[in-house]
């Protein structure tokens, strides 16, 4: 008998703080960097935590999902919670995707960098930046 798992409803982890164990500061980042993105495509955050394979919902969670790895220690596992239960192998894929259309596809990679940069510009606005460069320069 498999497993399914539930994600807690925003509303609910709003009111009651449970966030699975991670710091206020990094839910913080992940609000910023779901805000970036939601705006960036023009799609309510709730999209993000859609398990939908449609394309035009599927390249922003990809992005949260680097960019949640890029700016923040959260494991695979905790990323994929927070965007809706996901589980790490998804998360690991969405990882993949992003570094290869970023390095066959320059239109790609224009957008990945400009998310990057308002994310960076934001974080620095609001001093929560963290960013592992060892991560960045691995890629």
């Amino acid at each position: 008998m498999t497993k399914t798992f539930n994600p807690i409803p925003e509303e609910i982890r709003e009111t009651h703080n449970v966030y699975f164990g991670i710091p206020e500061l990094v839910i913080k980042k992940t609000k910023i960097i779901d805000d970036i993105i939601c705006r960036y495509f023009n799609i309510p955050q709730s999209a993000l935590r859609l398990k939908v394979r449609s394309w035009e919902l599927s390249i922003p969670r990809f992005l949260a999902m680097y960019m949640y790895y890029t700016y923040t220690n959260l494991s695979f596992t905790k990323i994929g919670l927070l965007l809706g239960g996901f589980k790490s192998g998804s998360v690991s894929s969405a990882l993949r995707r992003v570094q290869n259309n970023a390095k066959h596809d320059s239109e790609f990679n224009d957008i990945k960098t400009d998310i990057s940069n308002r994310i960076e510009a934001k974080l620095r606005n609001t001093e929560l930046v963290w960013i592992d460069r060892e991560k960045l320069e691995n890629r």
